[in-house]
Formats: C-alpha cells, sequence, structure tokens
C-alpha cells in the first residue's frame, strides 16, 4: 500500500510517500514561494526517491484545514487531481492533528497553532501516547496572546504532565513567547508529510476515507474577500 501525503497549510510545503507505515521519500521545502509552483517539482521528487511512479499510489492524503487559505486550496485541489487521475482513494487529514502527532517523543500534552491572521490563532489541545493524538476538546479560534492559557488548561497536575506549545505560528511570535512556555523542538512546529501519510495509512486501514467530490478544505473563518461579499449583501 502506497501512500501519496501532502501538506501545503502553512509556509513550508512537503510531500511523502508511506509504504506499510514506513516512510519511504520525503521533501520538505521552507520557503516563501507560492506552494502551487512548488508542489509538483516536490511530488516529483519523492515519487523519484521512492522509485515509483504517480501509478503505483494507492492512497493519497493532504492536510485540509486549518492553515492559509490559498495553501489549503492548493493541496486539497492537488490531492484530488492526482485522485481523480489515478483512482487512487483520498482522505483529508486536519492540520492541527498533524502538528501534534509531529510532536517528539517525550511529550505527553501538546498544545497547537495556526495563524488565523487578525491577530488570532486556531488552537487545540492534546494528549500524546496513543497511536493517534488525542483532542482534550474542540478548536478555538482566539487572539494569539490567549493562546498560553489555553493550552495551560490541559495540564495534568497530578501525574507532572506540563503543556508544550508548537505550530507555524511560532515561527513569527518566537520572540514574545512568555516566560515559562514549554516550546516544541522548532523542527517539529510544521505539519510533516510523513506523519501526515501515517495518520492517513491508519485511517485507511479502517476502511475511512474521503469522497473525491465533497473534499474541501476547512477554513477557519471566510476569506477577506468572501467577508466583503457578504457585507455587501447585507
Amino acid at each position: 500500500m502506497n501512500i501519496l501525503a501532502i501538506d501545503t497549510s502553512s509556509q513550508a510545503a512537503g510531500a511523502a510517500v508511506v509504504t506499510e507505515h514506513k516512510t519511504v521519500a520525503e521533501i520538505i521545502i521552507n520557503e516563501r514561494k507560492e506552494h502551487s509552483r512548488t508542489i509538483m517539482p516536490i511530488i516529483d521528487g519523492v515519487l523519484k526517491g521512492a522509485g515509483i511512479t504517480i501509478n503505483d499510489i494507492n492512497y493519497i492524503a493532504c492536510t485540509n484545514g486549518p492553515g492559509s487559505f490559498t495553501g489549503l486550496r492548493v493541496g486539497v485541489a492537488t490531492a484530488k487531481m492526482f485522485a481523480y487521475a489515478t483512482g487512487a482513494k483520498v482522505i483529508g487529514v486536519d492540520t492541527l492533528l498533524a502538528l501534534a502527532a509531529a510532536a517528539g517523543s517525550g511529550t505527553e500534552r501538546i498544545s497547537v497553532a495556526v495563524d488565523a491572521q487578525r491577530g488570532e490563532v486556531v488552537a487545540q489541545n492534546f494528549k500524546l501516547g496513543g497511536d493517534l493524538p488525542v483532542p482534550l476538546g474542540p478548536q478555538r479560534l482566539i487572539p494569539i496572546d490567549q493562546w498560553w492559557n489555553f493550552g495551560k488548561e490541559s495540564e495534568d497536575h497530578e501525574s507532572g504532565d506540563h503543556v508544550v506549545f508548537s505550530g507555524p505560528i511560532l515561527h513569527r511570535i518566537e520572540k514574545n513567547v512568555p516566560a515559562g512556555i514549554i516550546l516544541e523542538d522548532r523542527t517539529c512546529w510544521n505539519p510533516q508529510a510523513a506523519q501526515i501519510g501515517k495518520i492517513a495509512t491508519k485511517r485507511f486501514e479502517q476502511g475511512k476515507f474521503d469522497d473525491l467530490w465533497t473534499l474541501l478544505p476547512q477554513y477557519s473563518r471566510p476569506s477577506a474577500a468572501e467577508e466583503r461579499i457578504m457585507n455587501d449583501e447585507l
């Protein structure tokens, strides 16, 4: 079973080929370039690195939000295009779940967040230790400065498990992180295509996948253009 995993939800773009829970090839490019220009060469690179072609892919996974409006559209559209062309099954993986799954092996509780613009983040807390991270409540759209208290709500004081913070938003606000906040290693701040592939593997093994025609990006709020249209209609 060959899985092509794609991530374009943040500034970084990446892809991986995962076979039987093992990462065969992975490429991540963390540059300020348009994902529509970089994702195809990245995919071509991981397929060549794995020694296979797109027709050898059985399943395609992509992060479908929350995250960058344009990035999510590029990733989901690319996954659907390849799935349609090859007949592969497709699945969308929640970006925050993927971020939590990328945490280091010693992390027990984690609060992850992505930039929602306008001084806000979409955040969620997770407990780690099983096959997949377990959400400790729903996703929240909150001001950045409220994220720290929101994350600390998930600490288990009886066990001594302290919450660790992670997410691509930290690349921008790292210098303003309050004292006493524990950050995940910066290599884990972006979603990792290999982890997305491994999450998808578990889902596919359970017979879970998305409909090609109804899979859509999941945004934290309407885009600025959509909000202008809605305001004009009022």
